[in-house]
């Protein structure tokens, strides 16, 4: 919870803040500690925060150690930690045990130190003595009532410590001077954005082409064009029966696809409407079109194309079987959102006030590699050609170029026939081509496949399916370590310590 800050005492003279949501700069700091605290709960477990009270430590939080997790905190510490915590504590002990003899010689009671004073540090914890000068024993509302009870206590102790920057082993400065951790500030501040705004009408206070703050553009604009057509007698057409009021207003702008007014860099994406989607399904599963050649028609990510059809699939058979669809809350959510239109003449997502192609996302984004995360410093020569294929080769011998691993490599090949000058048929020819020899090799694979296949002969029980296959014993060839006999993919041994093998090569090729 943020600190409010307190009223001054009376003796000073009370001056009035220039601003009424102000906060003071101690307060701030304390906010931002705070903050951090909660963002580092791993800063109530650092070995280190022992050694500032290490009786308070005792008490909460080792007394609940097993002795294997006093083993482990002590390895971690090493020799030199532990001597250092035992010798905090031997201190700590003769300090409260101190405190507990700081009687008066009348009356009996103990001496109350102030905080100002210029006494010694005495401990949260101390020990009380009786009247033959032995140590009593903890009351039951100092002794904590079991683990999670100890650390509550450790933990809003060592809170109050580094809000209050007793902690001298801590840098502050990167927290007490980084407004990075002033969230609550900026909470409050846009809550006060809302407080402050109130409606009004436009037609009142728009004066000399002026807008009032707080107005959308969109809806100036309609009021300007309402007010235009009543004045031409075309008063008419705003009095149809029925008439929706979302239809007098324009498309919305960048203005309006901003929600959060302290984040403007923040816009709102435009979503597939639900005849895209359907567009998108009837490509895949009714035309036999591939994700990439929808994707690159549509311009929608591969990724979405396939989540958009398995989604349709579900929400299809959900209709089959008589399962109710959620359609007031779909209508409701999609008017409120920004949405890519699919025209269906065109076959494609148009504008036809821009009278051009909708672009709904970036669908040839290259993915991040995990090979390609670490910074290398290659040498070459300066007369040698180094192209993205030899840098991809640096991270990983196996890693393609950035031309094959992007989603739509066969955009890059149009691109650059553009480039070189071709003809429009001659691009054709070539894409032709490509798509005939792409058939190909998957023609090839599947055939390679189904050949295998045939050979495998299968048996289903009600948890397995065994495969059988036919094995050769010539497959193994001369020496009987061929890679196609039995037991290849289980790993062959190696001869290289046996006696009467033959270490050198037979044959030079």
């Amino acid at each position: 919870m943020p600190h409010m800050q307190s009223p001054p005492p009376q003796t000073q003279e009370q001056s009035s803040p220039s601003h009424p949501h102000q906060i003071s700069p101690q307060i701030r700091i304390k906010n931002r500690r705070k903050l951090y605290l909660d963002r580092h709960p791993s800063y109530f477990t650092s070995p280190d925060l022992e050694l500032l009270d290490p009786l308070l430590y005792d008490r909460c939080v080792r007394r609940f150690q097993t002795p294997a997790e006093r083993e482990a905190d002590g390895r971690s510490k090493g020799y030199s930690g532990v001597l250092e915590a035992d010798l905090y504590r031997s201190e700590a002990k003769i300090a409260a045990l101190q405190k507990g003899t700081m009687l008066p010689p009348a009356s009996g009671e103990p001496i109350q130190l102030s905080p100002s004073s210029s006494a010694p540090y005495l401990p949260f914890v101390s020990y009380a003595r009786g009247k033959d000068g032995e140590v009593l024993l903890e009351e039951e509302d100092e002794i904590p009532s079991n683990r999670e009870d100890g650390f509550e206590r450790w933990k809003f102790a060592m809170t109050i410590r580094f809000l209050k920057g007793e902690d001298p082993d801590f840098d502050y400065r990167a927290v007490d001077e980084s407004e990075e951790w002033d969230v609550i500030e900026r909470v409050e501040e846009e809550e006060r954005w809302f407080e402050d705004e109130e409606p009004s009408w436009v037609g009142e206070d728009r004066k000399e082409g002026t807008e009032p703050d707080g107005q959308l553009r969109r809806v100036v604009e309609a009021e300007a064009e309402k007010a235009k057509h009543r004045r031409n007698g075309e008063e008419e057409t705003f009095k149809v029966a029925g008439a929706n009021k979302d239809d007098e207003i324009p498309k919305e702008t960048v203005r309006d696809l901003a929600p959060f007014p302290l984040n403007r860099s923040f816009i709102s994406q435009a979503v597939l409407s639900e005849e895209l989607r359907e567009e998108i399904w009837r490509r895949i599963m009714i035309e036999g079109k591939s994700v990439r050649e929808v994707s690159a028609e549509l311009s929608v990510e591969m990724s979405r194309v396939g989540a958009v059809v398995r989604l349709m699939e579900v929400e299809k058979e959900w209709k089959r079987i008589g399962k109710p669809l959620a359609r007031p809350y779909a209508k409701a959510v999609m008017s409120m959102l920004p949405s890519t239109p699919y025209d269906a003449e065109r076959g494609i997502p148009y504008d036809p006030v821009r009278e051009r192609k909708i672009i709904h996302e970036s669908i040839n984004d290259l993915p991040v590699h995990a090979s390609t995360g670490q910074q290398i410093f290659h040498p070459t020569s300066e007369s040698r050609q180094f192209t993205r294929a030899d840098a991809a080769k640096v991270f990983n011998e196996k890693l393609l170029p950035a031309d094959e691993r992007i989603p739509h490599p066969e955009l890059v090949l149009q691109h650059r026939e553009v480039l070189a000058g071709l003809s429009r048929q001659e691009r054709e020819e070539r894409a032709r081509a490509r798509e005939e020899e792409a058939e190909a090799k998957q023609l090839k694979a599947a055939m390679v496949k189904a050949k295998k296949d045939a050979k495998t002969k299968k048996f289903e029980t009600p948890r397995w399916e065994f495969r059988f296959t036919e094995a050769n014993v010539d497959a193994t060839g001369k020496d009987g370590r061929g890679y196609k006999g039995v037991g290849w993919r289980y790993g062959v041994p190696l001869y290289d310590r046996s006696r009467g093998q033959i270490k050198i090569p037979k044959a030079v090729e």
